[in-house]
């Protein structure tokens, strides 16, 4: 994101603060936590904005839930960042059939213990599974993976992936 980007949405949120009470701002797109040095930066000029205009603040964040490192998920409560929305397609052994990495890693556990990690800070995590014709009838399965590692408190939220055409 170049300055001119930060700058005009600093400008956004000047205007929007003089004229509202509350504030919220959703990080997504791209992989949010590949680029936490500007989600930083950016959130803490957000917060000083809002701060002088006496306007209350929060945030949210929609990743795939892998880059969440211990010195992140320490500053979110102080970025605001109140809730995380992660995408997981299905338990183990479907979800990291399509979530690999570029050398072929799977993904899936690293991404349980960061929803964990980040749960241990006071965030809210929901869960989001995308259904398709290749996963659904695995559903209740990831339910009860997500049981039996301690995240039955995650709110998870099934979305139909459609195809459209044309």
């Amino acid at each position: 994101m170049d300055d001119d980007v930060k700058e005009a949405i600093y400008k956004q949120v000047k205007i929007s603060a003089e004229a509202r009470r509350n504030i919220g701002l959703a990080w997504y797109g791209g992989g949010p936590t590949l680029s936490k040095d500007i989600i930083m930066e950016m959130s803490k000029k957000i917060i000083d904005i809002c701060k002088k205009y006496n306007v209350v603040y929060t945030s949210s964040m929609t990743s795939n839930g892998y880059l969440f490192d211990n010195s992140f998920v320490k500053a979110m409560n102080n970025l605001q960042i109140k809730s995380v929305q992660i995408t997981i397609d299905g338990p183990p052994e479907v979800h990291n059939k399509f979530r690999k990495l570029k050398n072929g890693m799977e993904t899936f556990d690293k991404i349980i213990e960061n929803i964990k990690k980040i749960k241990s800070h006071g965030i809210k995590v929901n869960i989001r599974v995308n259904i398709t014709k290749a996963n659904v009838e695995y559903f209740e399965r990831l339910l009860d993976v997500l049981c039996t590692r301690g995240l039955s408190d995650c709110q998870v939220i099934p979305s139909a992936v459609v195809p459209y055409e044309n």
